[in-house]
C-alpha cells in the first residue's frame, strides 16, 4: 500500500486553490448578466500552518453556521499533525485534534482525508498514518461539539496495512467510511466498508471484481441507514474498472457482524 505524499496532496490542494480564485474572478468581473445576478464565490481567510505544509482536504457543513474542514499540518515541532478547522457562519477558527502516539516523526504523517458532519454536534473524520514498518494504518476521529477524539477501528482479518478515504453520516448513530486494506498471502489491496452505529465501528463485506489484486473505494455517500453509494477502482495497469459499490441496509450488515 503507497505510503501518503506530501507533493501530490499538496499539488492537489493548490490546483484546487488557483480554480477557485479564478471562478471568483470571472463571476466578479464578467460582462454577461447570468454572472452578475448568480451568487458570488469569495474566498474566506483560514488559519494558516504554523509551518508550511498544512493543507485541506474535505470538508463538510450541516448549516451556513456550521462547517468542519479537515486535512493536516506540520507542527513547530517539525512533524505531521491532524488539521480541523470549524466554520461558525463568520470566521475559520483552528481545533484542537488528536494525534496517534506513534507520531513522534516525520514519516509517521497523520492525514484526514474525509470529514462528514449531519448535526452541528458531530462530525466523523477519517483517513490514515504510517507505522515505523512502512505500513499504513486507518485513523478515525469523532467530534461531540466540543473535542474531538481518537476512535477505535477494527483490522480486517489477514490485513497489513489499513486506510480510509472518506465518510459519509446521516446522522450520530449512523457513519459509513470507506477506503481499502492490503494482505500479503496473496498480495492484494481489497476494498474496505465498516459502518458507525453510534458506538463502535464494525466492518462490513465489500465486493470486488475476481482477477483484480488491486481494488480500492475511494467515495461513500449514503441517504439514510438503509443506502449509500461508494465508488473507487481497480488496477490501472491491469485494465481494472472503474468500480461502484451498492451497499443495502447497513444496519442489517452490522448485526451480521457482530453475531
Amino acid at each position: 500500500m503507497r505510503r501518503w505524499s506530501g507533493h501530490r496532496a499538496g499539488t492537489r490542494a493548490g490546483a484546487g486553490f488557483a480554480a477557485c480564485t479564478l471562478t471568483a474572478f470571472l463571476i466578479v468581473t464578467g460582462n454577461s448578466g447570468a454572472f452578475a445576478s448568480a451568487p458570488v464565490w469569495r474566498l474566506q481567510p483560514s488559519p494558516n500552518a504554523t509551518v508550511p505544509g498544512g493543507q485541506l482536504e474535505s470538508v463538510a457543513c450541516s448549516s451556513a453556521a456550521a462547517c468542519t474542514a479537515v486535512g493536516s499540518n506540520i507542527s513547530t515541532a517539525g512533524i505531521h499533525v491532524t488539521l480541523a478547522e470549524r466554520w461558525n457562519g463568520t470566521t475559520w477558527k483552528h481545533q484542537q485534534t488528536p494525534n496517534p502516539a506513534v507520531d513522534v516523526s516525520f514519516d509517521v504523517a497523520p492525514d484526514l482525508t474525509g470529514v462528514s458532519c449531519p448535526a452541528a454536534t458531530f462530525c466523523e473524520a477519517v483517513g490514515k498514518y504510517n507505522l515505523p514498518s512502512s505500513n499504513q494504518v486507518s485513523l478515525v476521529e469523532g467530534w461531540d461539539g466540543q473535542r474531538w477524539a481518537l476512535q477505535r477501528f477494527p483490522l480486517p482479518a489477514g490485513a497489513s496495512a489499513t486506510a480510509l478515504s472518506q465518510v459519509s453520516c446521516t446522522s450520530a448513530r449512523f457513519c459509513e467510511a470507506v477506503g481499502s486494506y492490503q494482505t500479503q498471502t496473496p498480495n492484494q489491496t481489497l476494498p474496505l466498508a465498516a459502518v458507525w452505529n453510534g458506538t463502535s465501528w464494525h466492518l462490513q463485506h465489500a465486493p470486488h471484481p475476481a482477477g483484480d489484486p488491486s481494488v480500492q473505494l475511494n467515495i461513500v455517500s449514503c441517504t439514510s441507514p438503509a443506502f449509500c453509494e461508494a465508488w473507487g477502482g481497480g488496477s490501472p495497469s491491469l485494465g481494472g474498472p472503474d468500480l461502484a459499490a451498492r451497499i443495502w441496509d447497513a444496519i442489517e450488515a452490522t448485526r451480521a457482524v457482530r453475531g
